[in-house]
C-alpha cells in the first residue's frame, strides 16, 4: 500500500518521467503487475498489465503498450494502452458519412498517478503517449469520469494537451453504474427504490415457485469449470440481441476463454447459469479484482423473457456474493447504460468518451473532416427544427407522388 511519505518523495524527485515499460518475458510482467497493485491501490483490472495481456487477441493486430512513471525504483504512475487496428465512423441516422481505418491507442479512463501534482503527471503521460504514436494514429479515451481531473484536462480550452492533440468529444455523456456493496443482500435491496426492490424479490419468488420450469442455478469458479460454462453459456449468448446486432457474446477459444482461465486460476472468475427445464436460460459472469466485482456480461434466452430470467439470475448472483463472503466494496456494472442497470444500481457516475487526434498531417486532416461534417449535420438539423423543413419536404413529396 502507499505509505505516508509518497507525496514528499514524489515532490522531491522532480518532474514526472514517463517511459515505455518493456517486458522480456511473462515473469517480468508478473513482477511489474504485482508491484503496481501494491503501489497503486486505485488500480482496476482494466489497468492491470497481466489482465490486459490475458485478454489480448493473438491475431497480430493487438498489442499492449505500458507507460510507467517512477521516482527512483518506486512506481508512482501507470498508463496501459491497448493498440489495435480500429475504425472511426461518423454517421447521421442510418447514413455513414465517413469511415476510415485507424491505428487506435485505447486509454481507459486516463493515466493513474499518485504524484502530488496529478495534473502535471497526466499531461506528461499523454505527451509521452503522443511521442509513441505513429503519424495519423488516434487515441481513444473511454469512460472518462466527468467529475475527474482527466476530464477537466481534456475539456479545458487552455489545456496543455491541445499543443499535441486535437481533442473531440465522441458521443453524448453516458453513465457508469455501480453498486456500493455493504456485504448483504438486504442492505443492497434497502438502497434501491421500492419498485426495484419489490420486483427483484417478486420475480425470483414467482419463478422458483414454478415446478413446471424446474429452475436451477449453478455457480462456476474454477478453471476446470470454464469449458462447461462456455458451452452452456454460448447456447444463450448466441440468441441475445448483443450477439445478433453487435457480435458480442461468449465464444470458445481466443481472448475470451484465455481471460476466463486466467481469472479462474487466480480465484477471480465468478459465473452463473440459470437452467429452466434442464436447458440454459440465462448467464452472468464477472471478474473479482481487489475490492471490486466487475460484472462483465449477462444475457438471457428471449424465449424466457416473460419469466424475467435475467433479473432473477442477477438477484441470485448477489445473494451468492453474500453467501460466499466475497469481500468486495463495489460491484461495477461497467460503462454504458441500460434501463436494467439504472434500476438495480445505487451509484451512478457521468462519463464521456473522447478521440484525440495527433497534431500531424494525417491526424489534423481527419479531425478537420469530422468536425466539418459534424458542423454541417448539426447546422442542417437546427435549420430543419427551426423551419419545420422536414415536414414541408414530406408534404411536397407526398403531394407529388399522389
Amino acid at each position: 500500500m502507499q505509505d505516508s511519505n509518497t507525496d514528499a518523495r514524489c515532490a522531491a524527485a522532480g518532474p514526472p518521467r514517463w517511459r515505455v515499460q518493456e517486458f522480456s518475458d511473462d515473469g517480468e510482467r508478473k513482477a511489474f503487475a504485482a508491484s503496481a497493485r501494491q503501489r497503486l491501490p486505485i488500480l482496476e483490472f482494466n489497468h492491470d498489465v497481466e489482465w490486459l495481456e490475458a485478454g489480448r487477441k493473438s491475431d497480430g493486430h493487438d498489442a499492449i503498450v505500458t507507460l510507467a512513471d517512477r521516482t527512483g525504483d518506486d512506481l508512482v504512475g501507470l498508463l496501459p494502452v491497448r493498440v489495435s487496428v480500429g475504425e472511426i465512423k461518423y454517421t447521421a441516422g442510418s447514413a455513414v458519412l465517413l469511415k476510415k481505418k485507424i491505428r487506435e491507442f485505447q486509454v481507459f479512463q486516463g493515466p493513474i498517478t499518485i504524484r502530488a501534482d496529478r495534473r502535471d503527471a497526466m499531461v506528461r503521460a499523454m505527451e509521452q503517449l503522443a511521442d509513441n504514436m505513429p503519424a495519423g494514429a488516434v487515441a481513444f479515451a473511454g469512460a472518462v469520469a466527468c467529475e475527474g481531473e482527466f476530464h477537466s484536462l481534456l475539456t479545458a480550452s487552455d489545456s496543455p494537451l491541445r499543443k499535441r492533440f486535437h481533442v473531440l468529444k465522441w458521443g453524448e455523456e453516458n453513465w457508469h453504474c455501480k453498486i456500493e456493496w455493504q456485504g448483504t443482500l438486504e442492505a443492497y435491496l434497502a438502497s434501491l427504490g421500492p419498485d426495484s426492490r419489490r420486483n427483484l424479490k417478486r420475480y425470483s419468488k414467482k419463478l422458483f415457485a414454478n415446478d413446471e420450469l424446474k429452475p436451477k442455478i449453478e455457480r462456476f469458479r474454477s478453471a476446470d469449470e470454464i469449458s462447461r460454462f462456455l458451452d452452456d453459456g454460448m447456447k444463450i449468448s448466441d440468441k441475445t440481441y448483443q450477439k445478433k446486432l453487435f457480435g458480442l457474446g461468449l465464444a470458445r477459444g481466443g481472448a475470451t476463454e484465455k481471460r476466463f482461465r486466467f481469472a479462474a486460476e487466480r480465484q477471480g472468475f465468478l459465473g452463473h447459469i440459470l437452467y429452466l427445464r434442464g436447458e440454459p436460460a440465462a448467464f452472468h459472469y464477472g471478474f473479482i479484482f481487489g475490492e471490486t466485482f466487475f460484472v462483465v456480461q449477462m444475457g438471457y434466452d428471449p424465449a424466457f423473457s416473460q419469466h424475467q430470467a435475467g433479473s432473477v439470475l442477477f438477484f441470485h448472483v448477489l445473494e451468492d456474493v453474500e453467501r460466499l463472503n466475497i469481500r468486495v466494496k463495489t460491484i461495477d456494472c461497467l460503462p454504458g447504460v441500460t434501463d436494467f442497470k439504472l434500476r438495480t444500481t445505487n451509484r451512478k457516475e457521468r462519463i464521456q468518451n473522447f478521440y484525440l487526434f495527433k497534431k500531424d498531417l494525417g491526424g489534423s486532416a481527419l479531425f478537420a473532416a469530422i468536425t466539418l461534417l459534424d458542423g454541417a449535420v448539426r447546422g442542417l438539423k437546427t435549420l430543419a427544427d427551426r423551419t419545420n423543413l422536414s415536414e414541408r419536404l414530406r408534404r411536397r413529396f407526398s403531394s407529388r407522388s399522389g
